[in-house]
């Protein structure tokens, strides 16, 4: 079964005028709805990012040793369980203002 297809963030500008304006983070799940996912392609939903200073910047951790990314899709090699992370900055790149939300779910072979 073939997923959505990927979104690549790079999230609306937030207030031009306000620097100390929060980020949020929608949760992150599995397009699938569920928390086990088969090895190969997970098309994750969530982790979209609102509100901060200007443009935001969306960084996905797949938790599984492979370079951070800006998609909601990643391919895992190997079964195990694995803990994702999608973190958000803002334009005014001050590594206090940030928000970030987590998901674990167990890949399966």
């Amino acid at each position: 079964r073939q997923g959505p297809p990927p979104r690549q963030h790079s999230c609306s500008p937030g207030p031009t005028g306000d620097r100390n304006t929060p980020i949020d983070v929608s949760p992150i799940g599995l397009s699938s709805g569920g928390n086990v996912a088969f090895a190969g392609t997970v098309h994750f939903a969530g982790g979209v990012c609102s509100g901060g200073y200007g443009r935001l910047f969306t960084t996905w951790s797949y938790g599984d040793n492979t370079p951070n990314g800006s998609s909601n899709v990643h391919t895992y090699g190997s079964p195990g369980a694995y803990t994702v992370r999608v973190t958000c900055t803002d334009a005014s790149n001050n590594d206090k203002k940030y928000g970030f939300t987590t998901f674990a779910f167990t890949v399966i072979p």
